[in-house]
């Protein structure tokens, strides 16, 4: 998810096992259904839970404040028209980490897919590094030594 700027708050399914918000919203006519999630968060990098209760049940805003982290993406083509989202639960991890899982999880959907090109957005300078200036040595984590050998693959 990034800094939340790429995805759609209420159109995109970001948040595991829900899908799109905006199915769960019964009268849309003051909501902006292309805000960015990024709009969603306070400058400290909380959720700002008071704009979510406007619109969406407890549930779902427990969800968003239970602390366990999540990732996903959004799959374009060469075009930008949309081919597919995915989501997955992480539990516990840093920013980082998960950063890392959504771009294996991407990349793994469309190897088996069978796409050959791929291109890797993200809005961290410090993800693209890692995986960019890649070393083989004890320092580089699992993730991105698998993120590695898939872009081999391609």
């Amino acid at each position: 998810i990034g800094d939340g700027r790429n995805v759609r708050c209420w159109r995109d399914p970001w948040i595991p096992n829900v899908g799109t918000l905006v199915d769960l919203i019964p009268e849309r006519s003051n909501l902006d259904l292309n805000c960015s999630l990024g709009d969603m968060v306070l400058d400290d990098g909380t959720w700002n839970p008071d704009l979510f209760r406007i619109w969406l049940p407890e549930t779902i805003i427990f969800r968003l404040e239970d602390g366990f982290a999540t990732t996903g993406g959004i799959v374009h083509d060469h075009s930008g028209q949309w081919i597919l989202g995915y989501n997955r639960f992480l539990g516990s991890c840093s920013v980082f980490e998960a950063e890392l899982w959504g771009i294996l999880d991407g990349l793994s959907i469309l190897i088996d897919r069978g796409y050959k090109e791929v291109q890797i957005r993200t809005n961290s300078i410090e993800m693209a590094s890692a995986i960019h200036e890649i070393t083989l040595d004890r320092q580089t984590t699992a993730l991105i030594r698998r993120i590695c050998q898939l872009l081999s693959q391609i």
